[in-house]
């Protein structure tokens, strides 16, 4: 996983987010890691690991294990300008 990737509790935050009035998301697709997970271990040592729910966002959308793709899809070296430029286009001038 490179540096700029959301995974796992960023991409529950990143759901709770999407939908939202003023808000963008910038970069790349999330790795894809949007469930939550419970671990059951059984009689001989080994694990089972069941999904126990998957992320939805505000719209109803599952992200059933699925990359959440950003609003303004950038390059790394690209995002932290774009999305300072987004912030000052819409009034965010600090």
């Amino acid at each position: 996983m490179g540096a700029f990737e959301t995974a796992s509790s960023g991409e529950a935050v990143l759901t709770a987010f999407r939908g939202l009035d003023s808000v963008r998301s910038f970069g790349s697709d999330s790795a894809g890691y949007s469930s939550a997970n419970s671990v059951h271990p059984l009689y001989d040592g080994a694990r089972l690991v069941l999904t126990t729910s998957v992320y939805v966002d505000r719209d109803g959308r599952s992200f059933d294990e699925q990359p959440i793709e950003p609003n303004s899809r950038t390059a790394p070296e690209e995002t932290i300008d774009a999305a300072r430029q987004w912030l000052h286009d819409n009034g965010c001038n600090r």
